[in-house]
């Protein structure tokens, strides 16, 4: 052990928090990964039953717990258990943090440890930095950091540490192509009695970067020899990383040997795997993490599909490759835990759970509260100190609140046929991605057909073509770049257009919000000739979203908040009167009537529409706001709430804008209110004039009043303003997307 459990036990007595703090022996398999954490870590009490109703200590649960430990420890002073408490806090964000919250919690471990004097501790805070440099690509620094901390482990013969710190120096020079240096480093951490190790996520990393090494060498026997190893004694606990590992491992080896048809089975089921391992985490940045870590699985299935020309697999593996998965991982998008009425011998639980609500609830409100004093007073450093609390505060929720679980994964050749099979004539469904010569491919799926199609611009054009787009939609500028760039993505598909009603386009990250509808073929607009969808994941095919709500609007608007200095929406009210014309029976709150008490009532309803200003910021996309009367809404408060929306309408500047994450995910205003439970959000790309929304709103809603589908009635709306003089420029009419799943319709 790291620390022994008595003397922690002891010292949380004698600092008087043994109450309200536990000692936690870690069982093996919670170091995930390569990661190294100590035995025994002190969690809040209140905590762990929570923890339990949330499936056990996971790595992610115990990252939320740590967090809260580490605040009721650093009133103490410099104790180990502040130390031991901020070194698993660090070591379980990996990866999962910012780099700059990671070394402010590791420079507050290493100052504890050295005004303490435990080496070892002091030792294994540097194994983490040379970590956390090694993961943001500063290799040489890395070896620098593991030199010093192989000073301070050797003094305190911590063999454990030592062992680490060869497997990442292996990882490091594995990386720079000096396969023999780390085959080198792996032989030393044999040395160091590795058949005694205790966690077998260590000896798993050790066969797995072996195999790596000796494949890269061309020592095939060798690698064969050890990944049969490797594959009868992966530890079980984290059976789904090790699995799309082992898989992964066995395609490289069968790649060696010219095995293609093996190499792409292989690759496959590892592309299955990560997928599975990615979706069991209830939180965002688990998913993003493990991502990361797994992403070599897609990137490998997805070359060799792409090699042998199997178009038939590489709509599923692009799916795969997905963390966002339509439904599953909204933790209000279905019935929960707690609709599904209490047994009459269940009330302590329901007790229980509604007072962790309550709690949660009002840690967000206080927190709401905070973030509105610093964003009125332009306090940016208070703002990212209360970015990183709302992260916390949203895996602990996350975590904590009973939700829909993520289930299984279907199979790559399902998913990419089961699309196909559910789109009716006329529709076609088409990922751009990024391939390993950096050229844009397309992979189109239609009714019956599952076509590769190749473009002639690399990921590296259409960049800095979207560059180039922005700026001329912000300057109001002829569109050159967006038609230069729609043309390069379109032309593989001319000759499929012209059958076409609809497209669904999913783009990789540099084009995420370029209107592609918005540029010129033929002369016209795309959106003339064709409905025009955007979706995150292919995957959303296979579910659809219900069409036109029923019900009458309720609709919040806000032309001028008194608490921030910003130009008057005049056109507010209009657009606002456009929609009590459209639906008689709309309830409006305008002005000091629209806050977030309301907002919170509102959530419930079909139809609700959000009208005022908005702010997003790149950097702190939770912080991302619709300013209401008394105070802005924040998304991380809004992620929380549960809303019954078939349509909401975040009328206001980029509500939209979204930090994106690999596997598709997003952060930001409209992502809240998805993430809430409404089926599909209405929001915009970049900055409108005003009276260009009233005119748009005022079209959709005579349009939704019809009866039309919500993304049929936006389409309509954008074509009503493109026709004009007035607003016919793509700045215009272009900015309002629709997110969500994709349309439902009949084959």
């Amino acid at each position: 052990m790291t620390a022994d459990r008595e003397a922690i036990q002891e010292e949380a007595r004698r600092l008087g928090i043994d109450a309200s703090l536990a000692a936690i022996v870690l069982r093996p398999h919670v170091s995930e990964g390569y990661s190294l954490y100590n035995d025994v870590v002190l969690l809040p009490v209140d905590f762990l039953s929570a923890f339990v109703a949330a499936g056990g200590l996971s790595p992610e649960t115990l990252a939320a717990g740590l967090r809260r430990s580490v605040e009721l420890l650093r009133p103490h002073g410099d104790t180990l258990l502040l130390g031991t408490s901020l070194l698993s806090l660090a070591q379980a964000l990996r990866l999962r943090a910012s780099v700059e919250e990671r070394w402010q919690i590791l420079a507050e471990a290493v100052e504890v440890f050295t005004r303490l004097g435990n080496a070892r501790q002091a030792g294994r805070c540097l194994l983490e930095v040379g970590t956390t440099l090694r993961d943001h690509g500063l290799d040489y620094d890395a070896l620098t950091a593991y030199d010093r901390a192989e000073e301070l482990l050797s003094r305190a013969q911590d063999v454990s540490g030592l062992r680490v710190i060869r497997h990442q120096r292996a990882v490091a020079f594995r990386a720079a192509g000096q396969y023999e240096e780390a085959l080198l480093e792996l032989d030393r951490m044999a040395g160091l009695r590795l058949e005694d190790e205790a966690n077998p996520a260590v000896k798993d990393a050790w066969l797995s970067e072996r195999i790596a090494c000796l494949i890269e060498t061309g020592d095939l026997t060798g690698a064969a020899a050890h990944l049969e190893d490797y594959r009868a004694g992966a530890d079980e606990d984290a059976a789904g990383f090790n699995l799309a590992i082992g898989h992964y491992l066995r395609g490289r080896l069968m790649l060696a040997r010219r095995e293609e048809e093996a190499a792409m089975d292989a690759l496959l089921a590892a592309a299955v795997s990560a997928a599975r391992t990615v979706r069991r985490h209830a939180t965002l940045s688990f998913r993003v993490s493990d991502r990361r870590q797994l992403d070599v699985t897609f990137t490998a299935a997805l070359a060799q599909a792409m090699r042998l020309r199997r178009g038939d697999l590489v709509p599923g593996i692009l799916a795969l490759a997905k963390s966002v998965r339509p439904g599953a991982l909204l933790p209000h998008g279905g019935q929960s835990a707690g609709d599904e009425g209490d047994a009459p011998d269940d009330r302590d639980g329901r007790d229980e759970r509604d007072d962790r609500d309550g709690r949660m609830a009002s840690s967000l409100r206080a927190l709401a509260v905070e973030a509105t004093k610093a964003a009125v007073s332009h306090r940016h450093d208070r703002l990212d100190a209360i970015s990183r609390q709302a992260a916390a505060l949203t895996d602990a929720r996350q975590i904590l609140t009973p939700g829909v679980p993520a289930g299984g994964v279907r199979p790559a050749a399902e998913l990419a046929s089961l699309p196909a099979g559910r789109l009716p004539a006329g529709v076609m469904a088409a990922e751009v991605f990024r391939a390993a010569d950096d050229r844009l491919w397309i992979a189109a799926l239609s009714a019956g057909e599952s076509v590769l199609l190749p473009t002639a611009i690399t990921y590296r054009e259409a960049a800095l073509l979207a560059l180039g787009v922005h700026r001329e939609l912000e300057a109001r500028q002829p569109c050159r770049a967006l038609d230069r760039l729609g043309a390069e993505l379109l032309a593989p598909l001319a000759d499929r257009l012209p059958a076409l009603r609809r497209l669904y386009l999913v783009l990789p990250e540099p084009l995420a919000s370029v209107p592609v509808h918005a540029a010129a073929t033929d002369g016209v607009p795309l959106l003339a000739r064709l409905d025009v969808g955007y979706l995150p994941s292919l995957e959303y095919l296979a579910t659809g979203t219900a069409g036109s709500p029923a019900a009458a609007p309720v609709a919040l608007a806000v032309s001028d908040p008194v608490y921030e200095t910003m130009d008057v929406l005049d056109a507010l009210p209009a657009e606002v009167a456009a929609i009590a014309d459209a639906f008689p029976g709309t309830e409006v709150y305008a002005e000091e009537r629209a806050t977030t008490e309301v907002l919170k009532t509102a959530m419930r309803a079909p139809i609700l529409h959000i009208g005022g200003h908005a702010a997003f910021e790149g950097a702190r996309p939770l912080l991302a706001r619709v300013l209401l009367a008394d105070r802005p809404a924040f998304a991380f408060e809004i992620a929380a709430l549960r809303s019954q929306a078939t349509v909401v309408n975040l009328s206001g500047c980029r509500t939209a804008a979204a930090l994106r994450h690999p596997g598709g995910e997003s952060e930001g205003l409209a992502a809240a209110f998805l993430s809430a439970g409404a089926k599909t959000v209405v929001a915009t790309w970049w900055p409108i004039q005003d009276e260009a929304g009233a005119a748009f709103n005022r079209a959709f809603y005579a349009a939704l009043a019809t009866g039309l589908p919500v993304e049929d009635a936006v389409a309509g709306a954008q074509r009503s303003l493109l026709g004009t003089a007035r607003f016919g420029h793509p700045a215009d009419w272009a900015a309002f997307v629709t997110l969500g799943a994709a349309l439902e319709e009949s084959p």
